[in-house]
């Protein structure tokens, strides 16, 4: 029984000592050493604005019509869109001479004011301080070169 003693005796002060030891190195610090990582940011990406609504039949006399759509945003991330704002850019074809002076935008600019997400088809625009496009009747002018023509609309971002 006394060996047996003395054995688990030696077996707890041996168990102690790793114990100890292990404590000991927890608590070790280490006063050098460097190290360094990367980290990526994405790149702002042009928006496109989309035309969303269909405009035919302007002419004399013809209400104004309405312009709005949304976006695509091929970028890396969302990007804020304050405002979009539309303009007469060209007129092609038609009948004879027909000129950008013949067709006049209302309100030009549609106040956004939101973060459009990426994808296409996103967002919108057009939904508030709507711009209008509209036929500018001119009485005294003959304006059958305008009949058939097409206007291109060029869009800006804010």
């Amino acid at each position: 029984m006394r060996n047996v003693k003395k054995i688990l005796a030696v077996l707890f002060g041996t168990i102690v000592v790793i114990a100890a030891g292990g404590i000991a190195f927890a608590f070790w610090t280490t006063t050098g050493g460097t190290g360094e990582g990367t980290a990526d940011t994405g790149e702002s990406a042009g928006v496109t604005v989309n035309q969303t609504t269909t405009v035919d039949a302007m002419g004399p006399g013809v209400a104004p019509q309405n312009l709005s759509g949304d976006f695509d945003n091929n970028g890396d991330a969302a990007v804020v869109v304050t405002t979009v704002t539309a303009a007469i850019g060209s007129v092609a074809g038609g009948a004879g001479t027909c000129a950008a002076d013949n067709y006049d935008i209302t309100n030009a600019v549609s106040t956004v004011g939101a973060s459009v997400p990426v994808g296409d088809g996103v967002g919108s625009w057009g939904t508030t301080d709507i711009p209008k496009i509209a036929f500018v009747n001119d009485p005294a002018v003959n304006q059958d070169g305008c009949q058939g023509a097409t206007v291109t609309i060029e869009y800006t971002v804010g």
